[in-house]
């Protein structure tokens, strides 16, 4: 696990931040924050920008910077992520995004009272341009925020 603060330049950041936070950019609900098919209460909007060896959105130049900044074998994924405030902080189900040891990176968008837990127990708070290295293929958790009206991120899984 490794936090990285100012993971862009000030520029890169604010420009995908315009991007996402948009009335043209497309979100799709999702039922339950895992794709398990077990729901629980809770659900998001998410927006799958590459998956299955497919770029899936228009929208995929936005997440560019935060490509190059990064070494890639294999792109596995690429998601936004868009947890709305409902009053209570929320704790997620446990979940591995893939059944496999791999790398990801947590982009935080906005800064806000939501954290992501990882297998160890360790809180990693969602800071505005703060990256979040670790292996999303063991249990972690999400949470909702309730101190901002949303928390954003991007999830990028790869080998």
């Amino acid at each position: 696990m490794k936090v990285v603060d100012n993971f862009l330049s000030q520029q890169q950041f604010q420009r995908i931040k315009n991007d996402i936070i948009s009335i043209h950019f497309p979100w799709y609900f999702q039922a339950g924050v895992t794709n398990d098919g077990v729901y629980d209460d809770s659900c998001l909007l998410t927006h799958v920008f590459y998956e299955n060896d497919t770029v899936n959105s228009p929208g995929f130049p936005i997440v560019q910077p935060l490509l190059d900044m990064i070494t890639i074998q294999k792109l596995l994924r690429v998601k936004a992520n868009f947890y709305s405030n409902n009053g209570q902080l929320t704790q997620h189900k446990k979940h591995r995004d893939f059944e496999f040891d791999h790398s990801g990176l947590l982009f935080s968008i906005n800064t806000n009272n939501g954290h992501t837990i990882l297998v160890d127990g360790t809180q990693v708070q969602s800071i505005a341009n703060r990256a979040l290295f670790f292996n999303p293929g063991t249990d972690h958790q999400s949470t909702s925020c309730t101190d901002q009206k949303f928390r954003l991120n991007i999830l990028i899984n790869y080998l």
